[in-house]
C-alpha cells in the first residue's frame, strides 16, 4: 500500500477522518477469481496505523459519505462514492455533462442528502445515443 518507507499518517499529514474507497477490482483479483490477500493485509496494517494516530477511519465501497464540524453546525458536506467513470456534480444550475459515454442503455442516479426518495437517490433508465444525450430530471427536496 505505501512506498518508500513511509506510512498513510506520514502523507496524510493531520487528518482526523479518513474516507478509504475499496472498489470489487481491488478486492478480487480477476484471473484467479481469488481474494489479494496481500493487498488486504497491507489495507489493513495501514489503517492500524491511521488508528494508531488516533484518526478516525471510515471504509466504504460506494454510497454517501457525511461530513462535518463537531464545533460548526453548520459546517457540513458530503462525498457520494460511486463505482463508475460517469459521475460528476451538477452546477449552480443544476446541469451537468459527461463526456464519452458510450451509447446503448443507462441508468442515470440522482443523490442529493435532502432528496425525497429512499436513500436520498432516484433512478431513470435511458437511453444514450451519438445524437442527442439530453435528459432532464425534476427533483423534489425536503
Amino acid at each position: 500500500m505505501t512506498g518508500h518507507g513511509a506510512g498513510p499518517a506520514d502523507h496524510l499529514g493531520h487528518a482526523r477522518r479518513i474516507v478509504i474507497k475499496v472498489g470489487s477490482s481491488l478486492l478480487i483479483e480477476r484471473e484467479q477469481r481469488a481474494p489479494r490477500d496481500r493487498w488486504l493485509a497491507g489495507l489493513a496494517q495501514d489503517i492500524v496505523g491511521l488508528r494508531q494516530r488516533g484518526a478516525a477511519v471510515l471504509v466504504v465501497s460506494s454510497g454517501a459519505v457525511a461530513l462535518g464540524c463537531n464545533i460548526h453546525d453548520d459546517m457540513r458536506g458530503y462525498i457520494r462514492v460511486v463505482d463508475t467513470p460517469y459521475a460528476g456534480k451538477t452546477d449552480n444550475n443544476g446541469m451537468l455533462s459527461l463526456d464519452a459515454v458510450p451509447n446503448g442503455s443507462a441508468t442515470i442516479t440522482v443523490w442529493h442528502p435532502r432528496l425525497r426518495a429512499p436513500g436520498n437517490e432516484m433512478r431513470r433508465t435511458v437511453t444514450i445515443s451519438g445524437n442527442s444525450n439530453r435528459h432532464r430530471l425534476a427533483v423534489n427536496l425536503r
